[in-house]
């Protein structure tokens, strides 16, 4: 179908409406419940439970944990805590919401945009890193729509990340430092890198092709999950966007190094688009030519099809859409896509040009692969019903991609192996040099421990660690080979309040909560001095205003208390300030929350 197709996409949905469908899918299996307090006549104690990874899988959280529970105890709120793998930890949180107060790493981008779908209250009803914490503000909607809008975004997006350190529907803590292990005396081209896309992998620079690029991660997702639309098993995106093409593609490595040795700003770029054209709201997409790795033509009808995809994995087929759990934020500013033929495609776009080529930065799926994953998944640990499609729960191996790279062979919970697409339109586009594949294969290895990692680095088994490793474990002698690259994550640690249950719902008693966290202790002894405290979610320093930068202390949520130890009665007391009772010690709700 060409010419005429048009997918019309409404974006406007009532917050209260909204709202009301986030807290009727919150009602169901519940670990454990805030009580409400609007209704009895007698408030209860106020009670929450805490969710976070174990140790092993990431050692920061549950010290983070240990923290706010004693502080929150202190303060007579009851609480317990549930400690859920990585998986599990997703399903709760993204999928089922789950859980009262979530701990643990919130995806950041150099791009603020990244928080209209994390906050747009449009997405409350919706699943994965959609608006998962259920947060409804009339103002912050009006702010994060504005900043996509304006010409001049740097006024809007300060007045934005003002509001959103008022409201506090996370309470961002630190920023980590990460340091990985490279071999600088076979590829080149490191520096400044937080190997988040997978444009980070195609930059490095050999002297000449290698055979091998081989690089270790330490969790086990790529190896059982190839699903670009998975969001319990995707982190980043570097290895399926090896797989995988989209568009446009973003590159955060910008020209100006941050004080944190990081850089403040990127660029986007065509890329399977060979030209995109900008006018009054509307971008015109022309396609390279391109095969999928099966040999079939990526048409206009496929870019159509993942979009239609990203809205509504049925398809059409429900009574209502189900949309993916991953891309929405940046698809929600299209109005409209006509397919004008088999390489041209016409897109409406509710965004200025600042912002507007974010849409089209979502992993382009071949439709002939696609097209019956429509149907009612029953995966294990997702409360399923019409909505959970197979689009977002297969596996997919062998994924079929057009990216530069192409699926060979995994062991799971082992490694995967892919192989360089010889015909891929990156290994001759002149505008697309500094993405030059840098090795005839990928392999990518779980490494069991870091200190495993760390070891294979100095015995030139592989040539990067993916995943960061540790000051501690970064002790080896000069070999003039290895080196450690450091600088600032875009990810923050945070504590993350689910608004579909009170009183989380009462950012007066989140403000509240996020004075119980002491950011710079917490920065100097949790992350023993790898990471900075931070009053914002956003971590490029081109877009903070003045107000929320770094002094020493949260200029929003100051910490109630020196040096980790907790003012208790300075807590209690702002706690009463707020509405809140005392019962005997025990802190109790008011009908205010």
């Amino acid at each position: 179908m060409t010419g005429s197709t048009r997918e019309r996409r409404s974006r406007r949905r009532f917050i209260a409406g909204a709202a009301a469908a986030g807290l009727a899918a919150a009602s169901a299996g519940c670990i454990r419940r805030a009580r409400s307090v609007i209704s009895r006549s007698e408030p209860d104690r106020v009670s929450v439970s805490l969710t976070c990874v174990p140790a092993e899988e990431d050692p920061f959280p549950i010290e983070l944990l240990d923290h706010f529970r004693n502080n929150l105890e202190a303060v007579g709120i009851a609480t317990s805590a549930a400690y859920r793998s990585f998986e599990e930890f997703r399903f709760d949180v993204l999928l089922n919401h789950d859980f009262d107060i979530a701990i643990g790493r919130l995806p950041g981008h150099a791009d603020p945009d990244v928080l209209y779908g994390l906050l747009h209250s449009s997405f409350v009803p919706e699943r994965g890193w959609q608006n998962p914490y259920g947060f409804s503000s009339a103002d912050l909607d009006d702010r994060l729509e504005e900043q996509r809008t304006v010409d001049d975004r740097g006024e809007s997006v300060s007045a934005l990340l003002q509001s959103v350190a008022r409201e506090q529907p996370v309470s961002p803590i630190a920023f980590p430092i990460e340091n990985r292990l490279v071999r600088a005396d076979r590829y080149g081209g490191f520096d400044g890198r937080r190997f988040n896309q997978p444009t980070d992998v195609l930059a490095l620079d050999p002297e000449e092709r290698r055979e091998e690029l081989a690089f270790t991660i330490g969790f086990t997702a790529p190896t059982k999950n190839l699903n670009p639309l998975s969001v319990e098993h995707r982190t980043k995106n570097v290895v399926t966007g090896l797989l995988y093409d989209s568009l446009v593609i973003f590159d955060e490595h910008g020209d100006e190094e941050d004080d944190a040795g990081g850089h403040s700003a990127g660029e986007y770029r065509p890329w399977l688009a060979r030209e995109v054209s900008w006018e009054d709201g509307q971008a015109v997409v022309t396609l390279r030519d391109v095969t999928w790795h099966d040999g079939e033509a990526v048409t206009s009808e496929d870019v159509a099809f993942t979009y239609r995809l990203v809205e509504d994995s049925t398809l059409g087929d429900s009574e209502s859409p189900a949309p993916a759990p991953m891309f929405r934020g940046r698809t929600s500013m299209i109005e409209a896509i006509d397919v004008l033929d088999d390489r041209t495609l016409a897109f409406e776009l509710a965004a200025g040009e600042a912002v507007a080529p974010r849409a089209l930065t979502v992993p382009i799926l071949p439709e002939h692969e696609w097209a019956d994953r429509t149907g009612t998944a029953d995966v294990s640990g997702i409360e399923s019903d019409e909505h959970t499609t197979e689009a977002f729960v297969t596996p997919n191996v062998p994924p079929v991609g057009s990216g530069p790279y192409r699926f060979v062979d995994r062991t799971e919970r082992d490694y995967v192996e892919l192989e360089l697409v010889e015909e891929h339109f990156v290994r001759s586009a002149e505008e697309l040099s500094t993405y030059r594949p840098p090795a005839e294969r990928v392999r990518v290895v779980v490494a069991p421990s870091e200190e495993d990692a760390r070891e294979g680095i100095l015995a030139g088994e592989f040539d990067l660690t993916l995943s960061p490793i540790p000051a501690g474990v970064l002790e080896f002698g000069d070999d003039g080979e290895t080196e450690v690259i450091t600088g600032a994550a875009l990810d923050v640690y945070h504590v993350g309040y689910n608004a579909r249950r009170d009183p989380m719902s009462n950012a007066a008693f989140r403000r509240l909560l996020g004075g119980l966290l002491d950011k710079a202790w917490l920065a100097t002894e949790v992350f023993e001095g790898e990471a900075e405290p931070t009053s914002t979610v956003v971590g490029t320093d081109e877009w903070l205003p003045d107000e929320l930068r770094w002094d020493g202390t949260d200029s929003e949520t100051p910490f109630f208390g020196t040096d980790g130890e907790l003012d208790v009665d300075a807590a209690k007391e702002a706690f009463v300030d707020a509405g809140f009772r005392y019962d005997d010690g025990e802190l109790l709700g008011t009908r205010e929350a």
